[in-house]
């Protein structure tokens, strides 16, 4: 088992419609788990306007997926990810404020693909 896996004891379960239940809702937990693997936050606090700064992720792989979860400020807030590469990610901000964001790579054909 995985540290980001649950795994429910269905043995104990008589019921086999609960028990088909509970084992759905388990492997969709796991899947939905797995989803978010890889991610990490990063808080950036800018002094001032920046462009294409370059930001150190220690990932391990390029990430594909950069969602900003916090920007009081409402900065403009760019990702350049054609230059993102297994150290850094890209980013510019219209300004001096702090950030949040994740950064990573969001498990394809979880839900579907476009």
């Amino acid at each position: 088992m995985k540290a980001t896996e649950i795994k429910l004891n269905l043995k104990t379960i008589e019921d086999a419609n609960v028990r088909d239940l509970f084992f759905r809702l388990q492997n969709f937990v796991n899947e939905s788990l797995g989803l978010f693997a890889g991610f990490e936050l990063f808080i950036l606090n800018f002094t001032g306007a920046v462009t294409k700064q370059k930001v150190r992720h220690n990932l391990g792989f390029v990430p594909i997926d950069t969602i900003v979860t916090h920007n009081p400020k409402n900065l403009t807030i760019t990702f350049y990810p054609d230059e993102f590469t297994a150290e850094n990610v890209v980013v510019s901000s219209s300004g001096a404020g702090k950030i949040r964001f994740i950064a990573g790579r969001f498990k394809e054909g979880v839900y579907g693909s476009a």
